[in-house]
């Protein structure tokens, strides 16, 4: 899983430096999603407004794909800190202060009230 987190980083990081590349050279391509696609290039003094919708395309792709790597780092992260085999577990102190708080709570409950 923290694999496949940080395969998602690097690949929204290669499709915000190919974004950049493409808004700095003012060529965009990209490839139909349909099965034998056809291959579209924009240019953007030729077709300003296409070439803008391609680019906006673009620049939530990467930025996406690096938030969802770094989303499933959290869940690995967190994931580690409730594992008691993990050397990262921060169980033990919780666990005691969960305790201490439940014993309270049990001996307000039981005490008659003043």
């Amino acid at each position: 899983m923290r694999l496949l987190a940080y395969l998602l980083i690097l690949i929204g990081l290669i499709y915000i430096a190919d974004a950049a590349y493409d808004e700095h050279r003012g060529v965009a391509d990209a490839l139909s999603p349909q099965r034998g696609g056809r291959h579209y290039v924009f240019v953007q003094a030729d077709e300003p407004e296409q070439f803008r919708n391609l680019m906006t395309s673009q620049w939530y792709r990467g930025p996406i794909f690096v938030l969802g790597g770094l989303f499933l780092l959290g869940v690995c992260r967190r994931a580690d800190r409730s594992d008691p085999f993990s050397p990262n577990f921060g169980g033990s102190d919780a666990l005691d202060e969960w305790n201490r708080a439940l014993k309270d709570e049990e001996k307000r409950r039981h005490r008659p009230s003043k």
